[in-house]
């Protein structure tokens, strides 16, 4: 839905599409269902101790950080 939005706010009204790979991991921006552009996201397949993060465990950590960070530059 996202790439369609940016697509359309470039002017691109035409035969263009957005395809997913397979297994749903990244999208295709097509020109004529030629693919013009790849999108991908990853992230590593496990941390410390063989531990698998799962997302919401990244965010809390991502949100703690920035916490952190807040508390401290007000404190100085």
């Amino acid at each position: 839905m996202e790439a369609r939005k940016l697509l359309q706010s470039c002017g691109w009204a035409g035969p263009y599409e957005v395809r997913h790979d397979a297994g749903g991991h990244g999208f295709f921006f097509c020109w004529h269902k030629r693919p013009l552009y790849a999108v991908t996201a990853w992230r590593p397949a496990a941390s410390r101790r063989g531990h698998t993060r799962s997302t919401k465990e990244i965010s809390a950590d991502n949100e703690q950080q920035m916490n952190d960070t807040y508390i401290q530059e007000t404190i100085d």
